[in-house]
């Protein structure tokens, strides 16, 4: 009887583990969406328990309805966001990494850049945006050139620092072994700065989406940044808030995908390591 008892607990531990490990990856999106209700809750106790005009701040009803009703002016604004946000994101990380390889290997260049590049964050950039209209015209290009700038610091500061923070023990035990420096750095180097890579282009793609709606905001036709600019001029203060949700949704996904990106990368990475 006893050893019955026991038999069945041993096959229900494997049962309850997959079930407490279901549920730690549901936890993922069951927390933040249950938060996310409950801020809306408040949100509209708020509006109803104080009258606020739907001018001044609309229920969350309204903004639903406004983003059904106008879904279709809305999404056409997407696709214009979504290249500058995408344009800029990959120039920003191509010349983040590049400069960044080379902080981390030339002392001078750490020495001459880092300041400069210190300089160009604290530049409000929605100060200098005109600017890139006046010199690079009309279009895509002067947004796309307000993304990377916006975008590229945080990929620079944290690539240069995951570079710098490979222990010196490692890198002399691979030269010991015969490997050449450009193999050193591939294997060693460059594979040990992942994790703060991934942590800078997390970064990057957020800011990227705010650097889009920031050059939308000084000259545009198009985007979800020209809608923005539309509701408010209109006085329709619920389909602001159905743009800003648009934003957000884009922005949240983006993200995602790159973190999506940051786990099958180091996952082969790991499993490559194994092997070998």
């Amino acid at each position: 009887m006893t050893a019955s008892v026991e038999s069945t607990r041993q096959a229900d531990k494997p049962t309850r583990r997959g079930k407490s490990e279901l549920w730690e990856k549901l936890s993922y999106v069951a927390y933040p969406t249950a938060f996310v209700i409950f801020l809306v809750g408040v949100w509209q106790w708020y509006v109803t328990a104080n009258d606020v005009s739907k001018f001044t701040l609309p229920p969350p009803m309204d903004v639903l309805r406004e983003l059904i009703d106008e879904w279709d002016l809305i999404l056409e604004n997407v696709w214009p966001t979504f290249q500058e946000v995408a344009y800029g994101f990959i120039i920003a990380s191509v010349l983040g990494i590049l400069i960044a390889v080379l902080i981390a290997s030339i002392p001078i260049v750490e020495r001459t850049i880092y300041p400069v590049l210190v300089g160009l964050l604290v530049v409000p950039k929605i100060a200098i945006a005109p600017l890139f209209v006046i010199w690079f015209g009309f279009g895509v290009k002067p947004k796309v050139i307000i993304v990377v700038l916006l975008a590229f610091f945080p990929i620079v500061v944290d690539m240069a620092l995951g570079l710098k923070s490979v222990p010196e023990d490692m890198i002399a035990l691979c030269r010991s072994m015969g490997a050449s420096r450009l193999k050193t750095f591939w294997k060693v180097r460059f594979v040990y700065a992942l994790p703060n890579l991934f942590v800078g282009l997390k970064v990057a793609m957020a800011l990227a989406v705010v650097g889009a709606v920031v050059g939308e905001f000084v000259q545009s036709s198009e985007g979800l940044g020209y809608r923005l600019l539309q509701a408010q001029a209109q006085g329709k203060t619920d389909q602001f808030f159905a743009v800003i949700l648009v934003l957000t949704a884009m922005g949240v996904l983006l993200y995602i995908a790159v973190d999506i990106v940051e786990r099958v990368v180091l996952r082969s990475r790991r499993s490559g390591g194994d092997e070998g």
